[in-house]
């Protein structure tokens, strides 16, 4: 009788230990990935979905993809928003490391407009700040004079 109880109180906790470790596997594929930077992401103005206007404690992972941000939160980093983006609507500028914490020293503040007119700001690590602006130079939609 104690092994049959103990195999079917054995199958339970096997599943539950092989979900947690395909979380973290998922996790450390997504942060492994070329182009992907760590931030924090809040709202400036206006709306955008599943963000707040405060900076989170977590950070989430994000990438540029076109004129599209992916931003990727919560456990395993399974909670995926995609931010259409019209532009910088700022150049970045230096953050405040006790307001942005877990961003390194001197985080940077980039104010980001998306398609539906709000305006979130990211705070990233300094070396990224760099890259992301010669991105969304790179990115920038030209205008064709007709």
């Amino acid at each position: 009788m104690i092994p049959l109880l103990a195999a079917l109180l054995g199958i339970p906790i096997w599943l539950v230990v092989g979900a947690i470790l395909l979380l973290v596997w998922h996790a450390r594929q997504v942060r492994r990935t070329p182009d992907v930077f760590a931030c924090k992401v809040r709202v400036v103005s206006g709306v955008a979905p599943g963000l707040s206007t405060k900076f989170p404690r977590r950070k989430h992972y994000a990438n540029w993809v076109h004129d599209v941000l992916v931003l990727q939160a919560g456990p395993g980093l399974l909670r995926t928003s995609l931010l259409p983006v019209a532009g910088l609507a700022a150049p970045a500028r230096g953050g405040d490391p006790t307001e942005v914490k877990g961003l390194g020293e001197h985080p940077q503040l980039l104010a980001v407009r998306l398609d539906n007119g709000a305006v979130i700001e990211m705070a990233v690590r300094e070396t990224a700040a760099a890259r992301l602006s010669d991105v969304r130079t790179a990115q920038a939609p030209t205008t064709a004079a007709p």
